[in-house]
Protein backbone atom coordinates (compact mmCIF):
# COMPACT_ATOMS: atom_id res chain seq x y z
CA UNK A 1 0.00 0.00 0.00
CA UNK A 2 0.96 3.67 -0.19
CA UNK A 3 1.66 3.64 3.54
CA UNK A 4 4.40 1.08 2.91
CA UNK A 5 6.24 3.57 0.71
CA UNK A 6 6.26 6.77 2.76
CA UNK A 7 7.86 8.24 5.86
CA UNK A 8 5.11 10.78 6.60
CA UNK A 9 1.36 10.50 6.03
CA UNK A 10 -0.68 13.71 5.67
CA UNK A 11 -4.37 14.08 6.50
CA UNK A 12 -5.40 17.47 5.12
CA UNK A 13 -8.49 19.66 5.61
CA UNK A 14 -11.78 17.71 6.02
CA UNK A 15 -10.80 14.05 6.28
CA UNK A 16 -14.03 12.82 7.87
CA UNK A 17 -14.75 9.47 6.26
CA UNK A 18 -12.54 6.40 6.76
CA UNK A 19 -13.24 2.70 6.54
CA UNK A 20 -12.36 0.54 9.52
CA UNK A 21 -9.64 -1.02 7.36
CA UNK A 22 -8.15 2.41 6.68
CA UNK A 23 -7.96 3.09 10.42
CA UNK A 24 -6.35 -0.30 11.06
CA UNK A 25 -3.81 0.35 8.30
CA UNK A 26 -3.10 3.81 9.71
CA UNK A 27 -2.44 2.42 13.17
CA UNK A 28 -0.18 -0.28 11.73
CA UNK A 29 1.78 2.31 9.74
CA UNK A 30 2.29 4.48 12.82
CA UNK A 31 3.40 1.46 14.82
CA UNK A 32 6.06 0.53 12.28
CA UNK A 33 7.49 4.06 12.08
CA UNK A 34 5.41 6.19 9.70
CA UNK A 35 4.95 9.71 11.05
CA UNK A 36 1.55 11.38 10.66
CA UNK A 37 0.38 14.97 10.35
CA UNK A 38 -3.31 15.64 10.82
CA UNK A 39 -3.52 19.11 9.27
CA UNK A 40 -7.26 18.74 9.48
CA UNK A 41 -10.44 19.01 11.50
CA UNK A 42 -13.46 16.71 11.88
CA UNK A 43 -11.23 13.85 10.73
CA UNK A 44 -12.08 10.20 11.47
CA UNK A 45 -15.64 10.90 12.53
CA UNK A 46 -17.59 8.36 10.47
CA UNK A 47 -16.67 4.83 9.49
CA UNK A 48 -18.03 4.04 6.06
CA UNK A 49 -18.73 0.96 3.95
CA UNK A 50 -17.67 1.00 0.31
CA UNK A 51 -20.20 -0.20 -2.25
CA UNK A 52 -20.14 -0.83 -6.01
CA UNK A 53 -21.62 1.74 -8.38
CA UNK A 54 -25.29 0.99 -8.99
CA UNK A 55 -25.04 1.65 -12.74
CA UNK A 56 -21.72 0.10 -13.72
CA UNK A 57 -21.03 -2.28 -10.87
CA UNK A 58 -17.54 -0.83 -10.52
CA UNK A 59 -16.35 -1.59 -6.97
CA UNK A 60 -15.74 0.97 -4.25
CA UNK A 61 -17.49 3.90 -5.98
CA UNK A 62 -20.21 4.59 -3.38
CA UNK A 63 -20.11 4.71 0.40
CA UNK A 64 -22.58 4.86 3.23
CA UNK A 65 -22.05 5.86 6.85
CA UNK A 66 -21.89 2.86 9.16
CA UNK A 67 -20.90 4.02 12.66
CA UNK A 68 -18.99 6.69 14.53
CA UNK A 69 -15.26 6.17 15.01
CA UNK A 70 -14.67 9.16 17.31
CA UNK A 71 -13.28 7.01 20.15
CA UNK A 72 -11.13 4.69 18.03
CA UNK A 73 -9.91 7.57 15.86
CA UNK A 74 -8.73 9.43 18.96
CA UNK A 75 -6.15 6.73 19.61
CA UNK A 76 -4.50 7.49 16.28
CA UNK A 77 -4.98 11.27 16.06
CA UNK A 78 -4.30 11.95 19.74
CA UNK A 79 -7.53 13.88 20.30
CA UNK A 80 -11.24 13.94 19.57
CA UNK A 81 -13.01 15.07 16.40
CA UNK A 82 -15.80 17.69 16.47
CA UNK A 83 -18.15 19.54 14.16
CA UNK A 84 -18.44 23.25 13.29
CA UNK A 85 -16.64 25.81 15.42
CA UNK A 86 -14.49 28.90 14.86
CA UNK A 87 -11.78 30.64 16.86
CA UNK A 88 -8.14 31.54 17.32
CA UNK A 89 -5.29 29.00 17.56
CA UNK A 90 -3.82 29.69 21.03
CA UNK A 91 -0.23 28.65 21.73
CA UNK A 92 0.24 26.88 25.09
CA UNK A 93 3.71 25.31 24.86
CA UNK A 94 5.94 27.66 22.91
CA UNK A 95 9.15 25.95 24.07
CA UNK A 96 8.27 22.83 22.08
CA UNK A 97 10.53 22.15 19.08
CA UNK A 98 7.58 22.46 16.73
CA UNK A 99 7.63 26.25 17.33
CA UNK A 100 11.33 26.79 16.62
CA UNK A 101 11.90 29.84 14.44
CA UNK A 102 8.32 31.11 14.70
CA UNK A 103 8.85 33.75 17.40
CA UNK A 104 5.66 32.58 19.09
CA UNK A 105 5.23 32.76 22.86
CA UNK A 106 2.75 31.15 25.23
CA UNK A 107 -0.52 33.04 24.94
CA UNK A 108 0.06 34.18 21.36
CA UNK A 109 -2.76 33.50 18.93
CA UNK A 110 -2.97 32.72 15.25
CA UNK A 111 -6.17 34.56 14.52
CA UNK A 112 -9.14 32.83 12.89
CA UNK A 113 -7.13 29.68 12.20
CA UNK A 114 -9.56 27.29 13.91
CA UNK A 115 -12.56 26.26 11.79
CA UNK A 116 -14.72 25.24 9.94
CA UNK A 117 -14.52 22.11 12.10
CA UNK A 118 -11.90 21.13 14.64
CA UNK A 119 -10.34 18.65 17.09
CA UNK A 120 -9.96 18.91 20.84
CA UNK A 121 -10.17 17.17 24.23
CA UNK A 122 -10.55 14.59 25.58
CA UNK A 123 -7.03 13.73 24.50
CA UNK A 124 -5.79 10.19 24.03
CA UNK A 125 -3.88 8.61 26.89
CA UNK A 126 -0.64 8.20 24.96
CA UNK A 127 2.73 8.37 26.69
CA UNK A 128 4.60 11.52 25.75
CA UNK A 129 1.58 13.33 24.27
CA UNK A 130 1.94 17.11 24.60
CA UNK A 131 -0.76 19.74 24.08
CA UNK A 132 0.94 22.55 22.16
CA UNK A 133 -2.14 24.71 21.55
CA UNK A 134 -5.59 24.88 23.13
CA UNK A 135 -8.36 27.40 23.54
CA UNK A 136 -12.05 28.20 23.31
CA UNK A 137 -13.98 28.25 20.06
CA UNK A 138 -17.50 29.29 19.20
CA UNK A 139 -19.03 25.84 18.70
CA UNK A 140 -22.16 25.99 16.54
CA UNK A 141 -23.35 22.62 17.85
CA UNK A 142 -23.22 23.65 21.54
CA UNK A 143 -24.92 26.19 23.79
CA UNK A 144 -21.52 26.96 25.32
CA UNK A 145 -17.97 27.30 24.01
CA UNK A 146 -16.09 24.35 22.58
CA UNK A 147 -12.42 23.63 23.19
CA UNK A 148 -9.98 23.04 20.36
CA UNK A 149 -6.56 21.49 20.83
CA UNK A 150 -3.37 20.70 18.93
CA UNK A 151 -1.10 17.87 20.05
CA UNK A 152 2.21 16.19 19.30
CA UNK A 153 3.15 12.71 20.44
CA UNK A 154 6.04 10.33 19.74
CA UNK A 155 5.49 7.08 17.89
CA UNK A 156 7.22 3.83 18.84
CA UNK A 157 9.87 3.84 16.07
CA UNK A 158 11.43 7.33 16.12
CA UNK A 159 8.34 8.72 14.41
CA UNK A 160 5.95 11.52 15.35
CA UNK A 161 2.27 12.42 15.17
CA UNK A 162 1.09 16.05 14.96
CA UNK A 163 -2.57 17.04 15.06
CA UNK A 164 -3.12 20.71 14.19
CA UNK A 165 -6.79 20.43 15.13
CA UNK A 166 -8.36 22.56 12.38
CA UNK A 167 -9.63 22.24 8.82
CA UNK A 168 -8.26 25.71 8.07
CA UNK A 169 -4.58 24.83 8.62
CA UNK A 170 -3.86 24.55 4.90
CA UNK A 171 -5.41 27.99 4.32
CA UNK A 172 -2.34 29.46 6.03
CA UNK A 173 0.15 27.42 4.00
CA UNK A 174 -0.54 28.51 0.43
CA UNK A 175 -2.71 30.72 -1.78
CA UNK A 176 -2.61 29.23 -5.29
CA UNK A 177 -4.05 31.25 -8.19
CA UNK A 178 -7.82 31.44 -8.00
CA UNK A 179 -7.98 30.41 -4.36
CA UNK A 180 -10.92 31.84 -2.41
CA UNK A 181 -10.21 32.07 1.36
CA UNK A 182 -12.49 29.93 3.51
CA UNK A 183 -15.16 31.80 5.42
CA UNK A 184 -18.43 31.48 7.27
CA UNK A 185 -21.08 34.08 8.11
CA UNK A 186 -19.00 35.32 11.06
CA UNK A 187 -15.44 34.15 10.44
CA UNK A 188 -12.85 34.50 7.66
CA UNK A 189 -9.38 33.01 7.34
CA UNK A 190 -6.54 35.49 6.98
CA UNK A 191 -4.37 33.95 4.29
CA UNK A 192 -0.80 32.65 4.32
CA UNK A 193 1.00 32.87 7.66
CA UNK A 194 4.76 32.32 7.78
CA UNK A 195 4.48 30.99 11.33
CA UNK A 196 2.11 28.22 10.26
CA UNK A 197 4.46 27.42 7.39
CA UNK A 198 7.38 27.23 9.84
CA UNK A 199 5.49 24.95 12.25
CA UNK A 200 4.68 22.61 9.36
CA UNK A 201 8.28 22.73 8.13
CA UNK A 202 9.61 21.97 11.61
CA UNK A 203 7.38 18.94 11.97
CA UNK A 204 8.13 17.46 8.56
CA UNK A 205 11.87 18.10 8.90
CA UNK A 206 11.92 16.48 12.34
CA UNK A 207 10.08 13.43 11.02
CA UNK A 208 12.45 12.96 8.09
CA UNK A 209 15.58 13.44 10.20
CA UNK A 210 14.41 11.03 12.92
CA UNK A 211 12.97 8.36 10.63
CA UNK A 212 14.64 4.96 10.59
CA UNK A 213 12.51 3.71 7.67
CA UNK A 214 14.35 2.65 4.53
CA UNK A 215 13.05 1.72 1.11
CA UNK A 216 14.47 0.11 -1.99
CA UNK A 217 17.31 2.23 -3.31
CA UNK A 218 18.16 3.38 0.22
CA UNK A 219 15.78 6.37 0.24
Amino acid sequence: SVLDRCKVFLSVAHDEYWTDTMLTNGESARNRGVSMAFLSGNALLHAVNLQPASASGQPNRVFNRDHYMRDTGRNLMGETTYGPGNGDWLVTQADHWIFEGTGLKDGDVLRNLVGWEYHGPPFAEIEGLEVVAMGEVHAFWSSGPGIFGAVVYPGPKNNWVFNAGTIYWSQALSEPPGHVPAASSEHRTLGVDARVQQITHNFLQHCLEDSTLTFKGGR
